[in-house]
């Protein structure tokens, strides 16, 4: 089975398909902060956090939400709301899995950022937008097999990052960053890359601590090290219980269903074969449904059986 367009790419990344009580009780709590906001650019901006709750969880409510937030900022010509309307539809989409609407809305939200750096060009929030774009731009380019553009918007992304000093995106470019040098064949230093990923999570207790776990794992797996890509897919299962992100979770199945196929476990590859589809489907995520479906094919052939779903 091939890794490399299975590895988990970014950096946005909190999944879920239910929400938990926490992602619940911040939805309750904007929706009635909602209900008192007194200026439109409060409304905007409620609308757009809205948006980034629910982008894994629920997809529609989500593009919703989004939209609701861009016709608002457009209305009262919000310039920062308009941005981060467009990085949550551009979200919404890389989720779908409309890559070429997706960079048009990060380019769009570049765009304006950019603009409004012009005349502020210290304010972080502006920054800590821009970095977004790039970064979620990286992540598109990467998924398309462009790794030069990808890796260029990674490190431009990382740059703004460092800058403002948000660790939990330095991690996140760290990983996205190793995933590059991971899919060009540099599996030494995608590891360096992960390990300073999750140095630093570990430091400041960020919730992606499993994803780079499993990527760790995949570099193991991919030098036969079987006992230690056992050990982090095992922690990073175990971590995946505690949070929500139903992407991760489903790609950790996907390797686990690669592992077993190695040691020739293959019940036990085609049950979480099975489960990383029934994660995928449930965040209407079509590339990652279509990876399960591949790999279940393939099995199936090799053992000379109908498909069976």
């Amino acid at each position: 089975m091939k890794t490399v367009s299975k590895i988990i790419l970014y950096s946005l990344i909190l999944f879920t398909g239910q929400l938990c009580w926490s992602q619940q009780a911040a939805i309750d709590s904007l929706k009635r902060v909602f209900k008192v906001a007194k200026t439109d650019t409060a409304k905007v901006n409620i609308y757009n956090h809205l948006a980034s709750e629910f982008k894994e969880s629920y997809t529609d409510s989500s593009f919703y939400y989004a939209s609701k937030a861009e016709i608002w900022a457009r209305k009262i010509n919000y310039k920062d709301g308009l941005a981060n309307a467009a990085i949550n539809l551009g979200n919404v989409n890389i989720i779908v899995g409309d890559y070429p609407e997706a960079k048009k809305q990060f380019e769009k939200a570049k765009i304006i950022f950019e603009s409004l750096l012009k005349s502020d060009q210290e304010n972080k929030t502006y920054i800590y937008g821009l970095a977004r774009c790039y970064s979620s731009l990286g992540v598109i380019f990467s998924q398309e097999g462009n790794y030069y553009e990808a890796l260029d918007n990674y490190q431009n992304g990382l740059k703004r990052y460092k800058k403002i000093n948000q660790k939990n995106a330095i991690s996140k470019s760290y990983n996205n960053i190793g995933i590059v040098y991971k899919s060009r064949g540099n599996n030494q230093k995608a590891l360096d890359y992960f390990k300073n990923a999750l140095k630093i999570q570990e430091e400041i207790g960020e919730q992606t601590i499993p994803v780079t776990l499993t990527n760790i794992g995949v570099i193991y797996y991919e030098a036969n090290k079987l006992p230690q890509a056992y050990s982090y897919y095992s922690k990073a299962e175990k971590l995946f219980e505690t949070i929500e992100n139903t992407r991760g979770l489903a790609l950790l199945q996907n390797y686990w269903g690669d592992y077993y196929i190695k040691i020739k476990a293959t019940a036990k590859a085609e049950k979480h074969y099975k489960k990383s589809l029934e994660l995928y489907e449930s965040i209407q995520n079509k590339f990652g449904a279509s990876l399960a479906l591949y790999n279940l094919g393939t099995l199936y052939f090799e053992q000379k059986k109908t498909i069976r779903l």
